[in-house]
């Protein structure tokens, strides 16, 4: 995969998702092992939360 693309591909949070069902399914890693990867998408989700619950309330309100 070209340069660019695994940049971007760094900015998605099904690439850490992904790693996680990889490491657990094929090398019987322990939560220990992926906590990177499950603070990188704790961490996305509450970003999303925090943009879209504002986003959420502002459309009820019209």
């Amino acid at each position: 995969m070209p340069w660019y693309m695994q940049d971007i591909a760094h900015c998605l949070p099904l690439t850490y998702a992904t790693t996680i069902v990889r490491k657990v399914m094929v090398l019987g890693a322990s939560v220990s092992a992926i906590s990177t990867e499950l603070m990188v998408l704790i961490g996305f989700g509450v970003v999303m939360l925090m943009i879209a619950v504002p986003m959420f309330n502002h459309a009820m309100t019209r």
